[in-house]
């Protein structure tokens, strides 16, 4: 496989991501893994761009780059504003565990 298209495709669809995300006014992030799950079940796409180690290694990275990135979008002041929303929505979460019954309904 030609370095060069492979390049080429990548750049493409990173590319078409910020086209998009300009377009809609939706982060650029956001956008991009969308694209990219789109991209990757495009049928015979694996033909053209194969999965190596050092892919892998920036998958990694990359989650890792748009897990901070989604951190630092997060606004201090709004959330100290609403924080008892945001500690709510917590204990929510903690109903899917078996034995925390926190949010059910009483019977």
């Amino acid at each position: 496989m030609n370095l060069y298209y492979v390049a080429a495709i990548w750049l493409g669809m990173a590319l078409l991501a910020s086209v998009i995300s300009i377009r809609i006014a939706v982060p650029a992030a956001l956008v991009e893994i969308v694209v990219g799950a789109l991209a990757g079940n495009i049928p015979g796409i694996r033909e053209h761009v194969t999965q190596t180690h050092v892919i892998t290694f920036l998958a990694g990275v990359g989650s890792l780059v748009l897990t901070f990135l989604a951190g630092v979008e997060i606004d201090p002041v709004s959330l100290r504003g609403h924080w008892k929303a945001s500690v709510s929505a917590l204990h929510c979460l903690r109903a899917a565990h078996p034995r925390s019954s926190s949010c059910a309904p009483e019977p």
